[in-house]
């Protein structure tokens, strides 16, 4: 199949490869204004398929789509009618996949559109939402460090109030730094110990570090993000912390009781 590729298109770096063992490192580095994927994805287990689809929404070029046409149902119940239908002729080593399932899976990281074409096919489109899982599509954040799993960005909006202030996420979507991997928390340690010589050139007199967890705790983006915020003497809130507002009695809840801390 390469060779007959290579005859009708020459000019194409073709690649055999096994997906099932992720991205090939032939394409390390590169990104693609668009992703095609033609009846591959059913030979993977569901696990395996979100693993690998989330490995090429990273390969996208700003604005970029990835698309998926195979065998493919919105729903486990439609896939389960089309089995009852054609039993004589399922093939039941085959993971066919649910729309609902992939949605589910992806939703935080990619919009997820599934348009059928068939009782039993359906092209499905991914286009990448979340900032922190594609830094490079936002020409106004910088990665001032990386390491294999982790990087240190800084966004030029931030810097008029927040000077110096940046965050620490780990590549892959994480939702929380519950989920963090122990790699990915010393990879955090690590990249925490270049951040500080590096705002130190600015000459802070403390810092504030921390994560926000949840819509109650007015996390904007789901993706796990550990803030770096230099902090200065001459700040209108200097001396006040993440507790400051927190721990104000107009905060306590409903029938809590009294707080002395």
């Amino acid at each position: 199949m390469i060779e007959r590729a290579e005859k009708k298109m020459p000019e194409a770096q073709l690649v055999e490869w096994d997906m099932a063992d992720g991205l090939p490192p032939a394409f390390d580095g590169l990104f693609f204004d668009c992703i095609v994927s033609t009846y591959a994805l059913h030979h993977l287990e569901d696990s395996d398929k979100w693993s690998f689809l989330k490995q090429l929404l990273k390969r996208l070029a700003p604005e970029g789509t990835l698309l998926i046409g195979d065998i493919a149902f919105r729903t486990k119940k439609d896939r389960q009618a089309c089995r009852n239908e054609y039993a004589n002729v399922w093939d039941g080593d085959e993971a066919y996949v649910v729309f609902d399932e992939l949605e589910a899976a992806l939703s935080n990281i990619a919009k997820c559109e599934f348009k059928a074409h068939s009782h039993c096919g359906a092209v499905i489109q991914l286009r990448p939402e979340c900032p922190f899982c594609h830094p490079v599509y936002d020409a106004e954040q910088r990665i001032v460090f990386e390491t294999a799993n982790c990087w240190f960005l800084q966004h030029e909006k931030a810097q008029g109030v927040l000077e110096g202030s940046g965050v620490i996420v780990p590549k892959q979507h994480r939702s929380s730094p519950f989920e963090l991997t122990p790699q990915e928390w010393q990879e955090t340690q690590e990249l925490l110990g270049l951040v500080k010589p590096f705002l130190e050139k600015i000459a802070p007199d403390g810092y504030t570090l921390g994560w926000n967890v949840g819509e109650a705790s007015n996390q904007s983006i789901g993706h796990s993000h550990l803030h770096v915020i230099p902090r200065f003497n001459d700040e209108p809130y200097a001396g006040k912390g993440l507790r400051h507002w927190l721990k104000k009695p107009e905060n306590r809840r409903p029938g809590q009781g009294r707080d002395e801390r």
